[in-house]
């Protein structure tokens, strides 16, 4: 299955990539989206590269969802009606 192996220093510039990211993401409180069309530029399969990106926004919504009410600033009456 070609394009589905990545180099280790492709893989390394990806692991530093996707942190620097994934920390600016945590910071401002968005979703990573950046690691989709940068895993396609190194190589990886589309379908991989779309449901990885994919589970990272979802665990990043996630965790900021668990933050938020963690803290209590989501108002649990309003938000369930």
């Amino acid at each position: 299955m070609s394009g589905a192996v990545v180099t280790t220093h492709s893989t390394l510039m990806l692991d530093g990539v996707v942190s620097v990211d994934s920390l600016i993401a945590q910071t401002l409180t968005v979703a990573t989206t950046a690691q989709g069309p940068l895993m396609l530029e190194m190589g990886v399969l589309p379908d991989v590269a779309a449901a990885t990106a994919a589970t990272m926004i979802m665990f990043t919504s996630a965790s900021a969802s668990a933050v938020y009410i963690g803290f209590g600033t989501v108002r649990s009456e309003s938000s369930l009606a």
